[in-house]
Formats: structure tokens, sequence, C-alpha cells
């Protein structure tokens, strides 16, 4: 993994309390033309739940062209409302500049006011800043609170970043146990990158004692779930395994994707 970290950029769609509303239903199936006039009606009427819908669908460009800036019009409406995720989507709109003048103090300060009451991508995405030392000055401390925090709660990107950041010791201690664990955990959710670094455990037996069954199998998943540039450490892992030891690894590999959506970045290393 190099210094950067991908910016996560998912506004995700707010499901949350037993009532769904026709505005978030439509939304959901994906009726963005129809889930438009509905969820206008009930925003005008000051709902920030059908604001944060208005906003999330015009950022989207879904049935019709992108519109930052209604985007971030309405995001704006719902986020003074303490609408978590228009604040974090707002805090997206500011820093990147979509829809309004790029402003990422005001955008680091929306996304840090909904990271402290729990929104998990917005912890998530500061801890990429902090991390990256691009947009805010570098804070691997802050980074690593913020990966926490949002991995504590399930994120399973984030809980890989703290995997890849303990393996390597990026301006911390290397713990390889907890690089582990972390990787284990996003795996389960089968986060792809996520295997691959659990396969580097095996292979180097960090933190686990060296196997090239496991590392074999971790490896190959990754690989068949997009993961890239993995020959060389799956063709020494295979050299180290005899056709039993294959036949094993190949059926713990099947086992590992049999566990649920993959979760792979594109073109990763």
């Amino acid at each position: 993994m190099n210094k950067t970290l991908i910016f996560l950029l998912i506004f995700p769609l707010s499901t949350f309390g037993s009532f769904m509303s026709e505005c978030v239903k439509l939304t959901n199936e994906r009726s963005y033309s129809e889930a438009e006039k509905v969820c206008m009606l009930d925003a005008k009427k000051g709902d920030r739940e059908s604001q944060y819908q208005l906003s999330w669908i015009y950022s989207q460009g879904k049935d019709f062209p992108i519109d930052y800036e209604r985007s971030r019009y309405w995001a704006e409406k719902a986020a003074m409302q303490d609408h978590l995720e228009a604040q974090h989507l707002l805090g997206v709109l500011y820093i990147k500049g979509w829809g309004v003048d790029k402003n990422p103090d005001v955008g680091i300060d929306w996304l840090t006011k909904a990271a402290t009451k729990g929104e998990y991508l917005s912890m998530h995405v500061l801890g990429e800043l902090y991390f990256e030392g691009k947009t805010v000055p570098e804070n691997i401390e802050k980074a690593i609170n913020y990966f926490e925090g949002a991995a504590l709660l399930g994120h399973s990107e984030s809980q890989e970043n703290l995997g890849i950041i303990y393996y390597q010791g990026i301006d911390i201690d290397k713990d390889y146990t907890r690089s582990f664990s972390w990787a284990s955990m996003a795996a389960m959710q089968g986060n792809a990158r996520a295997l691959s670094l659990i396969g580097l455990h095996f292979f180097n037996g960090k933190g686990v004692p060296q196997n090239y069954v496991m590392a074999y199998a971790y490896f190959l998943a990754a690989q068949e779930s997009g993961i890239k540039k993995l020959e060389k450490v799956i063709n020494v892992s295979i050299q180290n395994l005899t056709e039993k030891q294959y036949i094993t690894a190949n059926f713990i590999k099947r086992q590992i994707l049999s566990r649920g959506n993959i979760v792979s970045r594109n073109n990763a290393d």
C-alpha cells in the first residue's frame, strides 16, 4: 500500500427506524424520477430526511445529470437539522468543491460534526484525510483514532486500513497481532484486500505461524476477488505444497469465498 489511501465517497441511503417514507422507499427501489417528485414535496415542508434523499439523488446522476449545486442546497438544509448523513455528504461536497466553492476547512467541520455523533463514513473519510496529509496536515494518530472508531462500528475498509497500517508500521511500531485481528474482521465481511493481507501474514509467518496452505488459500481468494499482482506469492506458495495440501487449500479458498459479498478496490495492488 502506498502512502495515499482511497478517499471514500459513498453516500449511504437512510433506512433507519421502523417507518420508511415513500420518498425513502422509492429511492431505495431506484425509482429516482418518482422519488425526486415525492421527496420534493416533503423537503419543501422542512422534512430533513426528504431533503437528504434529494441531495443524494442529485449527487448521483441517476435518471438525470448530476447536479451538485442542488445536491449542496438540500444537503445543507438537512445538515442544519442535524441529519448526520447529510452532514457527511455536505462535508465531502465542500472538500471536493462540487456545487460550492472549494473550502476544505468547512468540509472538515461538517465531517467532524457527523463523526462526533457516530457517522462511521465520516470517521473513515477523516481517517483517510489525516493519513494522506494533503487536505489537512498529516496526523497518523488522528487517522488511526478515526479508523478505529469506524472499524468498531463494522466498517470493513477502516478495518482493512488498520490492518495495513499495523502490518507495515506506517509511522508507528509494527504490530502483527493487531494487523491480523483487524484484517480478519474485514475479511469476514468479504473485503478482498484484507484477504490478501491475511495471506501475507501466513506467507511470512507474521503474527501467526507460517502456513503455505492458508497463504495460498487466501491469496487465491483475493485474486479471484479482483486483487492483482499476486502471481509471485501464489507461485511461491504452491511450490511449497504437497498435492494433498493443494487440494486442502483450494477447499479452504472455496469456503472463504462462500462467506458472502466480496468488497474489492479496482486495480488494487
